[in-house]
């Protein structure tokens, strides 16, 4: 366990040194000890992101996220009840961000995720969201879909679908 904790620690801090932030990658509140997901995500625009999180405890996960734009966010997710999560971490090295990830079950296969982050300092701080659904497939395979966006102090952006699929480990 200890040597897959360190690959995936040292693979998302080499991911998030040379970017700026990333957006929402519709993965659930529920964190689980000594396993993870993996997410490769699409949004609207054609830009494709890698996300990862490993269940450091039955409660807190290291989480990560890299766009192929550069942005990348890494953070820590500690787990409050089976369907809400707090989040926090940095990205670029000196913006905090702060937020909320829930879930809701809506049949064995079916799940419901909201995501909500406050960005700040920055130049521009602002609220980034998501809000998506992740559909079992089989064991340890998934696909991931829903609409992301952020509120600002120079408006609201135009919501952008995003599509994926996520590996459990």
């Amino acid at each position: 366990m200890k040597k897959k904790l360190f690959i995936v620690a040292l693979g998302l801090i080499v991911i998030s040194m040379g970017f700026p932030f990333s957006a929402q990658a519709f993965r659930t509140p529920v964190v689980s000890r000594g396993h993870g997901v993996v997410t490769l995500m699409l949004a609207g625009n054609y830009v494709l992101s890698v996300g990862a999180e490993y269940g450091l405890t039955d409660r807190l996960a290291l989480s990560g996220d890299l766009y192929s734009t550069g942005a990348s966010k890494l953070g820590l997710k500690f787990q409050m009840a089976p369907n809400l999560a707090i989040q926090g971490g940095i990205h670029s090295f000196n913006t905090a961000y702060l937020g909320l990830n829930a879930g809701a079950v809506f049949g064995h296969s079916l799940t419901g995720i909201l995501d909500v982050n406050v960005v700040a300092p920055g130049s521009v701080s602002h609220i980034s969201y998501g809000l998506g659904l992740r559909y079992s497939l089989a064991y340890r395979f998934d696909i991931r879909g829903g609409l992301h966006g952020s509120i600002s102090s120079s408006g609201i952006s135009y919501p952008g679908l995003k599509i994926g699929a996520g590996f459990g480990f």
